[in-house]
Protein backbone atom coordinates (compact mmCIF):
# COMPACT_ATOMS: atom_id res chain seq x y z
CA UNK A 1 0.00 0.00 0.00
CA UNK A 2 1.34 3.15 -0.91
CA UNK A 3 0.91 6.45 1.24
CA UNK A 4 -1.82 8.02 -1.70
CA UNK A 5 -3.34 5.05 -0.70
CA UNK A 6 -3.43 5.37 3.16
CA UNK A 7 -4.42 9.50 2.68
CA UNK A 8 -7.44 8.12 0.77
CA UNK A 9 -7.97 5.79 3.64
CA UNK A 10 -7.72 8.13 6.18
CA UNK A 11 -10.03 10.54 4.55
CA UNK A 12 -12.63 8.23 3.63
CA UNK A 13 -12.63 7.31 7.77
CA UNK A 14 -12.20 11.32 8.10
CA UNK A 15 -15.42 11.99 6.22
CA UNK A 16 -17.69 9.26 7.37
CA UNK A 17 -16.67 10.06 11.34
CA UNK A 18 -17.81 13.91 10.85
CA UNK A 19 -20.54 12.37 9.19
CA UNK A 20 -21.83 9.89 12.46
CA UNK A 21 -20.65 12.85 14.19
CA UNK A 22 -23.27 15.54 12.45
CA UNK A 23 -26.01 12.94 12.32
CA UNK A 24 -25.77 11.81 16.14
CA UNK A 25 -24.78 15.65 17.60
CA UNK A 26 -28.16 17.57 15.61
CA UNK A 27 -30.87 16.03 17.44
CA UNK A 28 -28.87 16.80 20.68
CA UNK A 29 -28.14 20.19 19.75
CA UNK A 30 -31.50 20.67 18.87
CA UNK A 31 -32.73 19.44 22.35
CA UNK A 32 -30.64 21.77 24.48
CA UNK A 33 -31.42 25.04 22.81
CA UNK A 34 -34.83 23.93 23.38
CA UNK A 35 -34.81 23.00 26.91
CA UNK A 36 -32.16 25.80 27.25
CA UNK A 37 -30.31 23.23 30.06
CA UNK A 38 -26.84 21.77 29.21
CA UNK A 39 -27.13 17.91 29.22
CA UNK A 40 -23.40 17.27 31.28
CA UNK A 41 -25.04 13.70 31.39
CA UNK A 42 -25.11 13.28 28.05
CA UNK A 43 -21.73 14.58 27.00
CA UNK A 44 -19.75 12.31 29.76
CA UNK A 45 -21.79 9.69 27.82
CA UNK A 46 -20.99 10.27 24.27
CA UNK A 47 -17.11 10.46 26.14
CA UNK A 48 -17.60 7.45 27.51
CA UNK A 49 -18.76 6.17 24.14
CA UNK A 50 -15.37 7.01 22.63
CA UNK A 51 -13.26 5.28 25.21
CA UNK A 52 -15.24 1.82 24.56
Amino acid sequence: MTMIEIKEVQRIILQNVKKMSKDKDTPLVAEIDKEGVFRWDRVLFNLFELTI
